[in-house]
């Protein structure tokens, strides 16, 4: 397992980057010049230049808070400008910490405190990561999973590996997902829980990292007390070896000429011990951005608000992670404080049982996105078993994201609709071809897509 923190704060005076769709704006003389345009055109930014804490100039009006939004919108009630932020979120956590942080400042939370988790075993199949955003003043934190990364060949095989794993007593879920779920999540209810205390969500991590220190310090006594009594037993093998000349010998240790022989691999066996426990000690790796501060701080406030994300895999983790959020009454404290579950583009998790179950715990704040034709959203397969999905479904426009009363279906064939998607991928690079109806496709599953679908200006904005 790995650990990361950061912190992300917009630039007071920068030269900002933009999508490829968007203008390029440089040389800005305000920060607030930078607010206005961030909330009115939700411009979509990658910021390449230095750190500076952002404020508005004195006599200039300010505009809305996003962590206000954020922390006052009531659980259930969708908001296209919290789904622009998640969907910005899902997209950049493929990216590095660095750059999940900075988007996230780039968009209105400021000077944000980010960890990410890693966890990686191959046999089990599981490579899963999740970033924990949490706002300056502590009110607000955003869980995102990353999804499918295109090269990670273990990630796809989570995504096929849909034996169904027992949901408590709630019906079978996908098994890969469901797993990588698990395999995070005590760390996650760590920081989660931090946060709840008014805590900065790396105030767990540094408490592992002095608890690990300690035990390494431990580990250095021992090896060192290894070494001496090495030492020892070496020495009275010599005095025994100069008694007994013709005694019999382990060529390998007492040689007939009465030479102690060959003891390298003795002599570090101490510290190879030492380093390997150490290692496996200190498996996640750990650094928070302000390790000197103390856990408490009076400027941080109890976590009021939790949003749970993410894209294709991710979001199947989120589900995931919000039913066993409502699954447990130990997790009540964090149950009080979701506010909603955001996916873009994410397959289907469990079957009638589970979904009509939690349809009933957070259908009413589950709000799932689909773009286009997005093949994913249709998956697994019914090859693979009955799949239901639940919540709320929003698909893509001209005008943004909608809500849709029907659900995908579910693909009867895994093989033939991933066959037609990748046809469609390389149908959308010929423009001569697109007259051919494909109504699956692997294009369409970007994150991009749901990132600028979500950036639409919805009509009547421009009046407030």
């Amino acid at each position: 397992m790995k650990f990361e923190s950061t912190r992300g704060s917009r630039p007071r005076s920068a030269t900002i980057h933009t999508d490829p769709e968007i203008r390029v704006f440089s040389e800005f003389s305000s920060s607030e010049f930078i607010r206005r345009m961030l909330s009115a055109t939700h411009l979509a930014s990658p910021i390449t230049t230095g750190i500076i804490h952002a404020s508005a100039t004195s006599g200039e009006t300010e505009v809305p808070s996003v962590v206000h939004k954020l922390a006052e919108l009531p659980a259930g009630m969708y908001d296209s400008r919290v789904a622009y932020i998640l969907a910005c979120a899902s997209a950049w956590a493929y990216s590095d910490i660095d750059n999940f942080s900075r988007m996230l400042a780039a968009r209105g939370i400021d000077n944000n405190y980010c960890n990410s988790i890693t966890f990686q075993n191959d046999a089990l199949l599981i490579d899963a990561s999740a970033y924990f955003a949490q706002s300056e003043d502590g009110q607000i934190g955003i869980l995102c999973f990353r999804g499918t990364e295109p090269r990670n060949v273990v990630n796809w095989l989570t995504n096929v590996n849909s034996h169904p794993d027992p949901f408590n007593e709630m019906g079978p879920v996908h098994g890969g997902f469901y797993r990588s779920v698990r395999s995070l999540w005590p760390m996650i209810v760590n920081m989660i829980t931090s946060a709840l205390k008014a805590e900065k969500v790396c105030a767990d991590i540094n408490r592992d990292q002095k608890t690990i220190s300690n035990i390494e310090s431990n580990i250095n006594d021992i090896s060192s007390k290894i070494a001496s009594i090495d030492k020892v037993g070496r020495s009275i093998e010599k005095k025994l070896n100069d008694m007994y000349p013709s005694a019999p010998s382990d060529d390998s240790t007492s040689p007939t000429d009465g030479s102690s022989g060959d003891t390298s691999n003795r002599k570090q066996g101490g510290p190879d011990i030492k380093n390997d426990l150490i290692n496996n000690l200190s498996a996640p790796k750990t650094a928070c951005s302000d390790e000197s501060a103390p856990f408490k701080s009076n400027d941080l406030k109890k976590l009021k608000a939790l949003y749970i994300t993410g894209h294709s895999l991710g979001g199947a983790m989120a589900i995931i992670a919000a039913a066993i959020i409502h699954s447990s009454s130990e997790l009540e404290p964090i149950k009080n404080v979701l506010r909603g579950v955001y996916t873009f583009g994410a397959p289907m998790v469990g079957g009638r049982v589970f979904s009509e179950t939690f349809n009933k715990a957070f259908g009413a704040y589950l709000f799932n996105h689909v773009y286009g034709h997005d093949v994913v959203p249709k998956m697994p397969p019914r090859t693979m078993g009955s799949f239901m999905p639940f919540g709320k479904q929003y698909v893509s426009t001209p005008y943004g994201w909608q809500l849709e009363r029907r659900f995908v279906r579910q693909a009867i064939l895994g093989g033939l609709s991933m066959g037609i998607g990748v046809m469609a991928f390389v149908r959308n690079q010929f423009p001569l071809l697109n007259w051919i109806p494909l109504h699956v496709s692997w294009a369409d599953h970007s994150p991009l897509n749901y990132l600028r679908t979500s950036q639409i200006v919805y009509p009547g904005s421009e009046f407030g």
